[in-house]
């Protein structure tokens, strides 16, 4: 196994054109609306496994209707389920996108069986057999967080494996005391600009990913959106430009990054060519609707990379 994807799994539903939400008893006509499994575990984790890697699931999901649709999504792109725990009490976290006529997005969340998730959930004799364990959702998994997370990054440098954590921006104030204890056993912290400033109180990138770094996590990369990334190691620096495209549908671009670093470690690729690769999968996610329609091939992605090259160079 290359890859074991823990954390947070939701059914999302989006809506669009809303100008406003109606009053108790109100009903309002919608342009369009959809329905997409997803959560950052589950993002990454089918993200990669297009890419060509083998990777599994933990995590909680309830034993109803919206379960079935995101573990069918996990399954329909090859990703190993058998570690999922199904819930019989707590129901499948739901995420509602409503987008407002000017383009703006509110959030309406419920966590379900997300907050059930512990770390009891993961059966550590696993570990051995996967390359890299990565965790996508801090901040959304509170039985999860904290020191659990930190015991559970340990167990798995113990088993020689690579660690990768991505927060959700769901901060709470005590942000940096949440994952302090995580940092030493942590190899790619791989946050966005807010994460980054607001759990580090550091003003500018190289102070942010410098302050990660002086509590043990190996490297740091700091994504930007439209402005690309900057990643920090301690033997080298670089900020790496956006890839120019249409935006669609922000959802899901920073699992996307996520997964393309991943697959730079996993291919042994030098910190730049991983970070314009995480930046090549961010950019291909956000011109479709969904949180993994856009996502390629490990070939396609580079293919899409030469051609954007071959435009800039004309």
């Amino acid at each position: 196994m290359d890859v074991i994807c823990l954390g947070v799994l939701t059914l999302d539903v989006y809506a669009s054109s809303v100008s406003q939400l109606p009053g108790e008893g109100g009903f309002l006509m919608l342009e369009n609306a959809e329905i997409h499994p997803a959560g950052t575990a589950h993002n990454t984790a089918i993200d990669l496994a297009k890419l060509g890697f083998s990777v599994a699931i933990v995590g909680r999901l309830g034993q109803d209707f919206a379960g079935r649709i995101v573990e069918e999504s996990l399954l329909d792109h090859g990703v190993n389920t058998a570690l999922l725990k199904k819930d019989d009490v707590a129901h499948t976290p739901v995420c509602f996108f409503i987008k407002g006529d000017a383009g703006g997005m509110r959030y309406l969340y419920y966590g379900g069986t997300n907050g059930e998730a512990c770390y009891e959930d993961i059966p550590l004799d696993r570990l051995a057999g996967a390359r890299v364990l990565h965790l996508g959702g801090t901040y959304l998994l509170p039985k999860l967080d904290g020191e659990p997370t930190a015991k559970l990054l340990a167990e798995a440098k113990k088993a020689g494996l690579t660690t990768t954590l991505d927060p959700t921006p769901a901060l709470p104030p005590n942000a940096l005391e949440v994952l302090e204890g995580s940092f030493p056993s942590l190899d790619y912290f791989l946050p966005n600009l807010e994460q980054a400033h607001v759990i580090s109180r550091r003003d500018n990138l190289r102070e942010m990913a410098g302050f990660f770094l002086d509590r043990g996590v190996r490297a740091v990369g700091i994504k930007m959106s439209a402005k690309g990334c900057y990643v920090r190691s301690r033997d080298e620096e670089h900020t790496v430009p956006a890839f120019p495209v249409k935006e669609a549908d922000p959802t899901g671009a920073g699992d996307a990054f996520v997964a393309g670093f991943i697959a730079g470690i996993l291919k042994g690729w030098e910190l730049r060519k991983t970070a314009e690769f995480a930046n090549a999968m961010g950019a291909l996610v956000v011109q479709s609707m969904g949180s993994t329609s856009g996502a390629r091939s490990l070939d396609d992605t580079m293919r899409f990379i030469g051609e954007v090259r071959d435009r800039c160079d004309e």
